[in-house]
């Protein structure tokens, strides 16, 4: 009752970059310098590629990263396929970094669906989560940077 089911601390506003690791291959999206007054501020795929991105779906994949909560709490994780997620967000001068490592675990039979865990870096166990949530917040970053 009294854990942090927050899986990220970071918020969308407090964002400065997201590191996701799939597969081998990084990516990172960080912000480019601060948002001024009626303009959003602009985001940069700056690892894993090199191009501008769409402000508002960058917005929406933090936000759906930034809202993940766990549903339960487990003592072990399961085996499955992993995504990091590193977040750098506060203050620029002194940021704060957090990194979640995501496992996919397949469902136990082919009309289920995959579970997902979540497991802090320091943290003992996992959350358990959503999996239509993460797919949610996957299916942008896809999108953003081209990944498979």
């Amino acid at each position: 009752e009294l854990r942090q089911k927050d899986v990220f601390e970071f918020r969308t506003f407090t964002a400065l970059s997201l590191s996701v690791t799939r597969g081998g291959q990084t990516w990172t999206i960080a912000r480019q310098g601060t948002p001024v007054e009626g303009k959003p501020a602009e985001w940069k795929l700056t690892a894993g590629g090199d191009k501008v991105l769409d402000a508002s779906r960058v917005n929406d994949l933090l936000t759906n990263f930034s809202g993940l909560r766990a549903e339960t709490f487990i003592d072990a994780p399961a085996a499955g396929e992993e995504t990091t997620v590193t977040a750098t967000f506060g203050d620029a001068a002194a940021p704060k970094s957090e990194t979640v490592t995501f496992r996919v675990i397949p469902a136990k039979d082919k009309t289920g669906t995959p579970s997902v865990q979540a497991i802090r870096k320091g943290d003992k166990g996992a959350m358990t989560l959503g999996a239509l949530d993460f797919d949610k917040a996957l299916a942008v970053f896809k999108e953003l940077t081209g990944a498979k």
